[in-house]
């Protein structure tokens, strides 16, 4: 197990009361969820070994609820659930992502096209649960939620009773309850020295070139292949084939750019999933701006934007244009959604199997291997100094 693994786990077993574990996360910058989980799971059993249990059950009913309710063909959903993200980093690796992922596919598994057809209140209880996943998980509930309003603004009719206007009322009483919470919760202390959100910079260039940066990794999240050798993580092929830093960057912004125009001319015609696609996307890319820059688990969400509006639109029919021009250029990009999708699922199932072959061939971490070896000579009866973090706490666990 890794340190980001085992550091929520020490948090969570060293708590000898719920104060002190909130005490402990209070710098994390996540909600608290996940930690109450492991806090829970330390009490039956010290061994770690039960947290990835858990993860694996998580990841699993991720694959149930896709595989069941997705309104995607069979070879899709297969693809998806052998994908990257679903079949290695939010599988294998254990942390409050996987939570993220399900109760967005719980959402989406309840989500019906119509708000007669709604139940906005067992909507919006997901939605509370998926701000208290992770920050990623909060963006897309924002996103989502106003989704709903969005529909509920401009697309509800007179027709709508007063039993549905409550539930929509109660619906958002219980997000924003969520969101509070959730956002409490994230906020660290003054004195945290990573927690330092930006939106705007004295130099405008930088502002610029920042945007630029976060916008480029929706091509590391669509396409989160990593090179086939120990150094796998976190590193897109793109970087390991294009060896000037600038040059690599600006590839990927222009290859990020037509992803993105691509894949909008696929809800065009959609709009409910459009507006959702864009809110969730601009979401991602600003708190990848502002907030934290991240790595491929972070960036992913980007994919998994994608992938819950793709969901989106195939549940609404297409709205068409007054301008021929304009529908017929629609029904070009519509009809090869579905080739697009698939091709893409099965890129994210290459990224998925080549991980989960690197992780296997080569440790992910040698934390365990170095406790048992600093155990074996005695060392663990002596002080002992760590330096840097992340090759420490791992080893303290």
């Amino acid at each position: 197990m890794w340190r980001d693994e085992l550091e929520a786990w020490m948090m969570a077993r060293d708590a000898s009361t719920l104060g002190e574990l909130f005490h402990n996360i209070r710098y994390q910058g996540h909600p608290s969820l996940w930690f109450l989980t492991l806090y829970v799971l330390s009490a039956i059993t010290p061994n770690p070994v039960i947290m990835q249990i858990f993860h694996l059950a998580l990841a699993t009913a991720v694959a149930f609820i896709a595989l069941k309710y997705a309104p995607f063909t069979r070879i899709q959903k297969v693809l998806f659930i052998f994908g990257y993200y679903p079949f290695y980093e939010y599988c294998v690796i254990s942390r409050n992502y996987a939570y993220g992922l399900l109760f967005l596919l719980i959402f989406l598994s309840l989500f019906r096209p119509g708000i007669k057809d709604k139940k906005y209140i067992n909507l919006s209880i997901v939605l509370f649960f998926l701000c208290q996943s992770n920050p990623y998980g909060a963006t897309i509930a924002i996103a989502l939620a106003l989704m709903l309003l969005f529909e509920w603004i401009f697309f509800r009719d007179a027709s709508v009773d007063s039993k549905t206007k409550w539930e929509f009322a109660a619906g958002i009483l219980i997000f924003t309850c969520g969101l509070l919470l959730s956002a409490m919760q994230m906020h660290p202390p003054h004195d945290s020295t990573w927690y330092n959100p930006k939106f705007f910079e004295d130099n405008v260039m930088l502002v610029i070139l920042k945007i630029f940066e976060a916008i480029a990794f929706i091509w590391s999240a669509y396409i989160p292949i990593p090179m086939f050798s120990m150094q796998f993580w976190g590193y897109n092929f793109l970087t390991h084939l294009i060896a000037d830093p600038y040059k690599e960057v600006t590839a990927r912004l222009y290859l990020s750019l037509g992803l993105a125009a691509i894949t909008t001319m696929f809800f065009l015609r959609r709009c409910i999933a459009l507006f959702y696609y864009v809110i969730g996307t601009l979401g991602v890319i600003l708190f990848s701006y502002a907030i934290y820059v991240g790595a491929i688990r972070h960036r992913g969400h980007f994919f998994i934007v994608l992938f819950s509006a793709i969901w989106i639109s195939n549940l609404y029919n297409v709205k068409s244009f007054k301008t021929g021009i304009f529908n017929k250029v629609c029904e070009f990009f519509e009809n090869e959604k579905n080739a697009f999708f698939t091709f893409l699922l099965m890129l994210n199932v290459v990224a998925g199997v080549t991980a989960n072959t690197m992780d296997y061939l080569y440790p992910f971490s040698a934390n365990k291997e170095t406790a048992l070896y600093i155990k074996a000579t005695g060392l663990d009866k002596m002080p002992v100094l760590g330096d840097k973090d992340y090759a420490t706490s791992g080893v303290a666990a």
